[in-house]
């Protein structure tokens, strides 16, 4: 892997890099520039298209270290865990609405909440965990990494999430602040 740069205003330059493992290493870098790398959140929701995944995934995991500043990239998030190809991908998009904490992406996590990819379910499990973290409800597991499984071996976090979305959040209005 190559070395990343030692300013910021390098590594937003080097994120635009025709070689892959260029953006990869300037995009985890930035983690370590903490709030001022809000400055490159155009460049991340820009690699979010990326045609490598892994930048595609560090892209996402660097705007949910970006916590709420990131807010700006929530539409793009969305449309990463909506239809990316590769399902860490997703996990990582759902997992930085969560740390994003916007109210808007609630109803993309719950559609999400229906991935089914066994046997982990962790798409599914990220969205619960999203959910819960940005709405405040409490479904079984929601703070461990371990989870309990119904009869169908689906985690009890999910099936949680699945029926609040059912009984209650789909009548919430997610676009009032």
């Amino acid at each position: 892997m190559p070395t990343p740069a030692s300013t910021l205003a390098q590594l937003m330059l080097d994120m635009s890099s025709d070689e892959a493992a260029v953006r990869l290493v300037s995009t985890y870098a930035l983690e370590g520039y903490g709030n001022q790398a809000v400055v490159a959140i155009p460049l991340l929701v820009a690699n979010l298209a990326d045609e490598d995944f892994d930048v595609r995934l560090a892209s996402a995991y660097v705007l949910g270290r970006l916590g709420p500043a990131a807010k700006a990239a929530v539409p793009d998030l969305i449309r990463a865990l909506e239809n990316d190809s590769y399902f860490r991908v997703r996990v990582e998009a759902a997992e930085a609405l969560g740390s994003i904490g916007d109210r808007t992406a609630v109803p993309a996590l719950a559609l999400a909440l229906l991935d089914d990819i066994p046997p982990s379910h962790r798409v599914a499990i990220a969205c619960a965990h999203s959910i819960a973290t940005i709405t405040g409800e409490e479904f079984r597991d929601s703070k461990s990494t371990s989870y309990w499984l119904d009869d169908t071996g689906l985690p009890l976090l999910v099936v949680d999430a699945r029926e609040w979305w059912h009984s209650t959040g789909q009548f919430l209005d997610w676009e009032a602040p």
